[in-house]
């Protein structure tokens, strides 16, 4: 039996593998100060970022300026890999 992130790897081309490795860097490109100390991207599906955050107030304040991140991130990657980002509490 394999672990978790082997099979995650085995369903995934070396190139999307690059590239989620890539969008999940770019965060803390975009954000940087005190929004990445509350944050963490975990993974890219189906074009949505998934970022757990510390507390209900900075889900609701980054839902703000979302789709901001958004094109910052697809700038840095130089195509549309991102449609949008949902935030999720940790531990929720």
């Amino acid at each position: 039996m394999t672990d978790p992130i082997s099979r995650v790897f085995d369903r995934c081309s070396d190139n999307n593998i690059i590239k989620l490795c890539r969008v999940l860097s770019f965060w803390e490109k975009c954000v940087e100060g005190e929004i990445s100390k509350h944050t963490e991207a975990i993974k890219i599906e189906k074009g949505v970022l998934s970022v757990e955050v510390d507390s209900p107030v900075w889900s609701q304040e980054l839902t703000y300026i979302r789709f901001e991140i958004v094109d910052k991130i697809n700038a840095l990657h130089g195509s549309k890999v991102l449609s949008d980002i949902r935030f999720k509490v940790k531990g929720d």
